[in-house]
């Protein structure tokens, strides 16, 4: 399906990522195809790809091979995400809310929770920033460092949500307060 497929562009190439593998095209080069179960959520890290399978989060690099177990992760996430160096997912509850996840020395450590659902979100450096949406339906892009440090968001606003994220060199025009 399309709303699980992934497309990540850098020098290096293209990495498509779906459900039932991931295919790789490098500049000069033929595509290469690898049929692998990555479950429902998958990133490209580096010369990996992240995934979640069977209560557990894992790694496979980009040549298909090495396929390691990263950690315990009983739930799957409902977002995965990565940036440079920086892994953290997202675990959504209707009862609790959303949780930022990350790994630390190899374990698994809370960085940040809200009562509010989340319906979109983006890695970049060192921070997580989502768009939450509390019960009445107002919504703010909240902000959090992965150290768990300087939680914020940004006022509370009506109407229609942004669909999704996406961080460039430089993320503008966001006034975020801290809470």
């Amino acid at each position: 399906s399309a709303y699980h497929a992934r497309l990540f562009v850098d020098d290096e190439g293209v990495v498509l990522i779906t459900q039932s593998g991931f295919t790789t095209i490098r500049p000069g080069a033929a595509a290469e195809e690898h049929a692998l179960s990555l479950g429902p959520v998958a990133v490209r890290q580096g010369g990996t790809v992240v995934f979640w399978r069977s209560g557990k989060l894992r790694s496979v690099s980009l040549s298909g091979a090495d396929e390691r177990e990263l950690a315990v992760v009983p739930l799957a996430p409902q977002y995965l995400l990565a940036s440079g160096s920086n892994l953290a997912w997202i675990h959504t509850d209707r009862q609790n809310g959303m949780s930022v996840q990350t790994l630390s020395g190899g374990q698994v450590r809370l960085v940040h929770a809200v009562q509010d659902s989340v319906s979109a979100c983006v890695l970049h450096g060192g921070a997580v920033y989502w768009v939450s949406e509390a019960r009445g339906g107002a919504w703010a892009i909240g902000r959090v460092d992965l150290d768990g440090r300087r939680a914020r968001s940004t006022p509370a606003q009506g109407g229609r949500p942004p669909a999704m994220l996406a961080a460039g060199q430089k993320l503008a025009g966001l006034e975020i307060q801290g809470r």
